[in-house]
């Protein structure tokens, strides 16, 4: 018999089951019900692409896929619903090679219609996999603001390191444009620093990509100077090889009240380098723009104190371009130290919820990456 797995799915859940945004809810008799966004999501592993379909019968399928789009292989099964608000993926069918190679637990969030973001998937991944909707390719153009996704081989401390920007995509010129780039300005660790602009002659990555190919030939998938471009009708995964850059619509904040709610999602400490599931509350009984960020398990819906491990706290709107929030993270609860790095999140309001991407210096290790992924419940 091959070994049973349980995936877990993690939902920014509203006080009603109806607005979740993962797209399940529970109709009045208990039963699992299908809302409308059920669909196929696609995105860049480690080493190999992963697909992800949601069906209407309260089924999914996982694949992983070869950069040329060869199927390697596959698991499906059964969702199930968590008291804690995530949802479990039931594995009833699969393939020996995955079921020797899964994690055993994965969990993703549902930041819009056509954005999910995954814990690592296979054994010995790292990275957080971020997945589009498969065909929903966008329009002549798209543009808005990027945030880099995967900044292991940088320095976050090296002024020519690019953090966050605003990026161009024609799709008649068939070039990227990373336009405005930015990074955290030099100084000591236990300086407040600021996001600077980088000039395209001092940047340490390139800012101008050619790509190549038909959107709707690969199903959203677009090659990049060899590499992977996945576009989506508002957003995209821009993989070129050394670092993945998100591409977010822009939706500029009026104050820092604005991001005032309890988010769920994900973080990455590049000090412990561990994708970690969180509780956020930002407001509340802090002032406008401090968030307290809150490791939480899966199947546990208990918040206390000593869960606190950093807060996160914006101060600048609209910094260093529109769209972003500028701050800085910093350790807390029994981490407390004082040590803090500097931060940007980009603000998307795309429907009823609010979604923050933010990256930025971990506070424990200046060098190293400080990423954060939430979405209001």
């Amino acid at each position: 018999m091959k070994p049973f797995h349980k995936l877990l799915a993690g939902c920014a859940l509203a006080t009603s089951l109806a607005s979740c945004q993962t797209g399940f809810e529970l109709n009045s008799e208990g039963e699992d019900q299908r809302s409308e966004t059920s669909g196929t999501f696609i995105g860049p592993g480690d080493e190999a692409d992963w697909v992800l379909s949601i069906f209407d019968d309260d089924t999914f399928e996982l694949e992983k896929r070869d950069r040329l789009g060869i199927e390697q292989f596959t698991a499906s099964g059964r969702i199930d619903e968590e008291d804690s608000g995530f949802f479990s993926l039931d594995v009833t069918d699969d393939d020996d090679d995955l079921a020797n190679n899964i994690t055993g637990e994965v969990a993703f969030f549902r930041a819009s219609d056509n954005l999910l973001f995954v814990t690592p998937i296979e054994t010995g991944d790292r990275d957080i996999v971020i997945m589009i909707a498969e065909d929903d390719c966008p329009g002549p153009t798209l543009n808005g603001n990027f945030v880099a996704a995967d900044l292991s081989a940088a320095n976050l401390n090296n002024p020519n390191d690019i953090v966050v920007g605003t990026f161009e995509y024609n799709v008649g010129d068939a070039e990227v444009d990373l336009v405005d780039v930015f990074s955290v300005e030099e100084g000591d660790d236990d300086d407040e620093r600021d996001f600077i602009e980088v000039p395209d002659d001092t940047a340490s990555a390139a800012t101008t990509f050619t790509v190549t190919g038909d959107c709707d030939e690969r199903e959203g998938i677009i090659n990049a100077n060899e590499q992977n471009m996945y576009v989506s009708d508002d957003n995209a995964i821009f993989y070129t090889g050394e670092n993945r850059y998100l591409l977010l619509d822009e939706s500029s904040p009026n104050a820092l009240s604005d991001i005032d709610g309890e988010y769920i999602g994900l973080m990455v400490n590049g000090a412990n380098e561990e994708p970690e599931e969180v509780f956020v509350v930002c407001g509340g009984e802090e002032e406008a723009g401090v968030c307290i960020i809150s490791e939480r398990e899966f199947d546990t819906t208990d918040i206390d104190d000593t869960d606190e491990v950093f807060r996160l706290i914006l101060t600048d709107v609209n910094d260093p371009t529109g769209g972003f929030i500028q701050g800085s993270v910093t350790t807390s609860g029994s981490d407390a130290n004082g040590d803090f790095g500097s931060i940007a999140c980009n603000y998307n309001d795309p429907s009823s919820s609010v979604f923050l991407a933010c990256t930025g210096q971990s506070p424990q290790a200046n060098q190293e990456q400080f990423l954060l992924y939430i979405v209001t419940d």
